[in-house]
This record gives C-alpha cells, sequence and structure tokens, in this order.
C-alpha cells in the first residue's frame, strides 16, 4: 500500500477548545481523525482519546465507504463517549474523520471541526459544517454526512482541522504553503502563523501522487 506523510499540529490554549489526539490506521485503507473537546472539560482527553481509537479502528477493519457504514461508525463513536458520562460529570466532543478506500475519500465531521480538500496545490472542497451534532450528548445522532468523492490525478491534499469556533483560514496562505512544501511537515510549518491566529489544531495528510490506484 502506498505510504501516506502525515504531521500533527497542536497549539494549546487555555482559553479555547484543544485539540489532543490524532490516529491513522493503514490495511488497505486509512482513517485520518482528530478529535476535540471544550478546554473547561477535564475529562475531554479521555473523550477524544476513545472517539480515535474507535473511529480508526472501526474503518480500518471493515473499510466502507457506503452511507450505513459512515453513520454506524460514528454511532460507534457516541456511544463510546456517552457510556463515559457520570451524573453531573457531562463529557463531549467534536471529531473530524477522513477515510480513504481504494481510490475514494469520504469525511464526517461533527461540531466545530473543518475538512480542507487539496488537489495539485489547489482548494477542491471543503467540508459542511455540522455544528449541531457534539458527540456524547445523545445517544440517537440525526447525522448527514456528505458523499465519497473519486481522488483525481495527482497529488491530494488534505487539512483535518478542530479546536476552534468559526474556523476561517486564508485559502492563499494554505495554497502557497503547500506549493512550497516538499511534505506533509514544512506545510504545516509554513502555515502555523495563520493556525496560530485561529487557536486550531491540524492534521496534514499528504498521499502520493495518484496514476493508477492508491492502494494496491
Amino acid at each position: 500500500m502506498a505510504d501516506i506523510s502525515i504531521k500533527h499540529y497542536s497549539r494549546y490554549d487555555c482559553k479555547g477548545p484543544e485539540n489532543v489526539l490524532f490516529g491513522i490506521r493503514r490495511r488497505g485503507a486509512a482513517s485520518a481523525f482528530a478529535a476535540a473537546y471544550p478546554a473547561d472539560n477535564s475529562r475531554g482527553t479521555s473523550a477524544c482519546e476513545r472517539a480515535v481509537t474507535v473511529g480508526t479502528e472501526s474503518f480500518v477493519q471493515r473499510p466502507s465507504m457506503r452511507d450505513e457504514a459512515v453513520e454506524a461508525i460514528t454511532g460507534f463513536v457516541n456511544e463510546g463517549i456517552y457510556g463515559m458520562q457520570e451524573p453531573g460529570k457531562s463529557i463531549f466532543c467534536s471529531t473530524a474523520a477522513l477515510y480513504i478506500f481504494r481510490s475514494k475519500a469520504r469525511w464526517a465531521v461533527t461540531g466545530n471541526a473543518k475538512i480542507y480538500y487539496f488537489s495539485d496545490g489547489k482548494l477542491q472542497a471543503v467540508s459542511e459544517g455540522n455544528e449541531d451534532v457534539i458527540l456524547g450528548k445523545r445517544l440517537n445522532l440525526h447525522c448527514k454526512f456528505e458523499p465519497a468523492f473519486d481522488l483525481q490525478k495527482g497529488v491530494n491534499s488534505f487539512l483535518i482541522i478542530s479546536g476552534a469556533d468559526n474556523i476561517d483560514l486564508q485559502i492563499s496562505v494554505l495554497e502557497d504553503g503547500l506549493a512550497a512544501s516538499s511534505d506533509a511537515e514544512e506545510w504545516v510549518r509554513r502555515i502555523s502563523s495563520e493556525l496560530k491566529k485561529q487557536r486550531c489544531s491540524v492534521l496534514a495528510v499528504i498521499l502520493p501522487k495518484k496514476k493508477f490506484r492508491l492502494f494496491g
């Protein structure tokens, strides 16, 4: 299977939400997952860890781009966090999940997270907001996620962002940083000043150049 370059960037700010963990697994399929929680929630770290573990492992064990599969994974994550609730101590988090299988990609975003998709250095799509869906608040979710799409020929790149309200990054800065970078780590370093303004955390994912098949 082709290699995937990833880089984790996180900035702590005690007055804003904190993104604590990213996860990725590779077995012919890939899942990059970010989870964030409000800074005043002392048990948020545990919720994020559970969200990342359940989300990534559920996908790579039985990868599928079908609606019911993605909705089921989100439900598993939600139930795992809901099960951590204690009387008088609510626990919840937002998530951004990127799923890749064969030559397709799909994302499932909850809360204040966001995903940007670039092909050959140019922005192609941004995930729609889903701020009304916060995991851990209720067992029965009513989520509507955007459909899967074909990865384009060339280099496909993603920024998976969470931990900030009303995320609004300058697209020209992101594209210029990507064009000047040789890998995901350098891309994140070049746009770090823009990320700090947003108080957000980012996982950068750059897939190898796509010619025929991404995985094989």
